[in-house]
């Protein structure tokens, strides 16, 4: 694998790795992280959820 060395040191520093393996390691990982966050950030929810998530914010009476 040809890695451009440059970027990888910016990379370490960026994200305080030593080696140039970790680097890529903690680089690969941010990308899936970043991946699932817009992925989550894009899901629909019904139309109706937002009501469903009303009524569970209201207060919860206790029974008499």
């Amino acid at each position: 694998m040809l890695l451009d060395t440059e970027l990888v040191e910016r990379a370490a520093k960026a994200l305080g790795t030593t080696r140039p393996t970790d680097t890529v390691r903690a680089s690969l990982k941010q990308s899936v992280r970043r991946a699932h966050v817009a992925n989550l950030v894009s899901w629909e929810l019904p139309d109706d959820a937002a009501d469903e998530f009303e009524q569970q914010r209201e207060p919860r009476r206790a029974e008499e």
